[in-house]
């Protein structure tokens, strides 16, 4: 069982013993805590940046987005930012210069970080909660599996910052389904700043109505993939001698050597 579906990401070549279950959207969540409830209530454009629990972004990348989202606030394109900044505030800098040569103090939003200002670093963000509230308008995100699906199903734009894995491929696949972009490493701090304006500013509607068609398509088959699974481990139980002989794989008719290169194609030319 595999939490893929064609249709969210590329297709590639499968056996009959591999069955595609997702995706699987948690239905019931932590709720937003007094602050952040109040802060997301009184905004209207709040971006919600988080990495997951794995990657710890460099400083000359926190920058490059931190520096973006600040002057998008300058311009009153956003009014609001939630971080979620659980181990790696050491990685954030003391100062940023925007260009309106405005000088911001980073350290002053831990210390006080919702009260007093539009920037929220947070060490616990209640992730799906957050992306629920109308006032989100984007999610900048690591691009996860699990973290694109629960966009989708929220119905928010993404804008994808990628490091490993199936990252780059989430960023690609934002890209061709219109509903985020890929926001990539080696942009220039204005080209930045302008990915960021052009996602939430959408004067084509193009994002808004992707990722809508996108949330229909993750809320029908999020109704069905757990029980699906459930069904599945009970297939597996029609076992004889530990085989599932109704689904079985055509390569063991291969002989070894075969088998083998037809495992690495697999592998390497349909990753």
């Amino acid at each position: 069982m595999v939490n893929f579906a064609f249709g969210f990401e590329f297709p590639r070549p499968m056996g009959p013993l591999v069955e595609l279950i997702d995706p699987i959207v948690p239905q019931t969540y932590s709720i937003l805590n007094d602050k952040l409830q109040t802060f997301l209530d009184h905004r209207r454009k709040v971006v919600y940046v988080a990495f997951g629990q794995l990657i710890v972004p460099k400083p000359s990348e926190i920058k490059l987005i931190l520096t973006a989202l600040l002057e998008n606030m300058e311009t009153k394109h956003i009014d609001g930012i939630i971080w979620s900044t659980l181990g790696i505030q050491e990685h954030f800098p003391d100062i940023i210069n925007t260009r309106t040569n405005t000088t911001y103090d980073i350290n002053s939003f831990f210390t006080n970080p919702a009260d007093n200002s539009n920037i929220a670093f947070v060490n616990w963000a209640p992730q799906v909660a957050i992306l629920h509230h109308p006032s989100t308008c984007l999610f900048l995100t690591h691009g996860g599996a699990g973290t694109l699906y629960e966009s989708m199903h929220a119905a928010v734009p993404i804008a994808v910052f990628p490091y490993f894995s199936d990252q780059p491929a989430t960023a690609i696949s934002a890209e061709e389904h219109g509903t985020g972009r890929w926001f990539k490493r080696t942009l220039s701090q204005d080209q930045a700043t302008d990915l960021i304006k052009e996602i939430i500013d959408d004067t084509a509607g193009k994002y808004r109505h992707n990722i809508g068609r996108f949330k229909a398509l993750v809320q029908i088959r999020n109704a069905h993939c757990k029980q699906c699974g459930a069904d599945l481990v009970e297939v597996i139980f029609t076992h004889v001698n530990g085989k599932l002989e109704h689904r079985r794989d055509i390569c063991r008719d291969f002989c070894s050597s075969k088998h083998t290169t037809w495992i690495y194609i697999r592998l390497y030319w349909f990753p």
